[in-house]
């Protein structure tokens, strides 16, 4: 259990990261603190927006809006974004240029890889969106890897958005500078302005990163309480069968010592015993703790979230996995062979 978690949060973290790299690639994101509470119901004022794309420091402003759109019976969510030339998305079948060309120009949305999944879709496919002038149908440009919701995204571009919605208004804001070394002067600069009662939360590409892993961190902070669990599980099951089988032994052990034997030897012999156990659970337990893995990420999550996670090995981990077990066998097996050694001869002859 502790290997097959362990490489399954592993190979999911590794993933998320890729992901980041090649998604977060401003240098600022800007939005109103009230997203917070509130979520997609806050907006940026056109002020903001404008003073952000008027910015001698700027080289360019990328928006996001989010909102739940209906899709037949069901309610999706979509993404609008201007799509700064800077913005790419990691396609599953590649051709990223083609694809972003056709997003920003043509009629079309893309999708994430988790949202084709649910709805069995394929990018030569289309869905139709309820908008406020009736139904619409949207070809699928792409699918595209997203690991921010299991539920699935659809992202559009602001300019088909606006076409069909009539609604101009974004959520957030990511600024790409003219030099990113500027980025503490600029922030100081936006806040002096708009945001003296911090109005609104400003995050670096570099903060942003920290606050999303402390997050994934945060969520996945049970696989540590799972480690416990297994180690305790480890300990008092060996300590138990240990203890049985010493009792089952006894008159065999306490013939050992009628004939010889030392107590010390009667130690070392279940602790010898106690470290095969341990051995033994090591090479089985990291053996089917790599199977497990397997499942966990390349069917469990497929079938669960639709996501694709990359396999990845923690070796730090995983090379010092069989030393703990081994110790904790033979720490399990202290005290059943200390009260082996110390058995009354007398009582466990009697029969004999």
């Amino acid at each position: 259990m502790t290997v097959g978690v362990s490489v399954m949060v592993f190979s999911f973290r590794e993933t998320v990261q890729n992901w980041i790299n090649g998604t977060l690639v401003a240098d600022l994101f800007i939005a109103p603190a009230s997203s917070e509470i509130i979520g997609d119901a806050s907006f940026i004022p056109p002020t903001v927006l404008e003073f952000l794309e008027n910015d001698s420091a700027v080289e360019t402003v990328d928006t996001f809006r989010g909102i739940d759109v209906p899709m037949g019976e069901e309610t999706v969510a979509v993404a609008v974004v201007r799509g700064a030339k800077k913005r790419n998305f990691q396609f599953v079948d590649g051709n990223i240029p083609e694809k972003m060309h056709r997003f920003r120009t043509e009629l079309c949305v893309v999708v994430s890889e988790s949202f084709a999944r649910r709805h069995h879709l394929r990018s030569s496919e289309s869905i139709e969106l309820m908008t406020p002038d009736g139904g619409q149908r949207f070809p699928i440009a792409g699918i595209f890897f997203d690991y921010s919701r299991d539920q699935g995204i659809v992202y559009m571009s602001q300019r088909n958005f606006t076409a069909f919605w009539h609604d101009k208004r974004v959520n957030s804001v990511a600024v790409y500078l003219k030099d990113r070394n500027s980025s503490d002067a600029f922030t100081a600069r936006f806040r002096e302005r708009f945001s003296r009662g911090d109005q609104y939360i400003v995050y670096s590409n570099r903060s942003l990163r920290v606050r999303i892993f402390q997050i994934f961190d945060q969520t996945f902070a049970v696989t540590y309480v799972l480690r416990t669990i297994a180690v305790i599980v480890a300990i008092t099951g060996i300590f138990l069968s240990l203890t049985i089988l010493i009792t089952e032994r006894s008159r065999e052990l306490a013939i050992v010592r009628a004939i010889g034997g030392s107590a010390g030897q009667i130690r070392k012999l279940l602790l010898w015993e106690t470290a095969m156990l341990g051995v033994l659970a090591a090479t089985i337990g990291v053996v089917s703790g790599l199977c497990l893995s397997l499942v966990l990420t390349g069917v469990i999550n497929r079938a669960f979230f639709g996501w694709t996670i990359r396999l990845a090995f923690p070796w730090h981990s995983l090379a010092f996995t069989p030393f703990w077990i081994f110790l904790a066998a033979l720490l399990a097996g202290v005290v059943p062979a200390w009260r082996a050694s110390r058995l009354i001869l007398a009582e466990n002859l009697r029969s004999e």
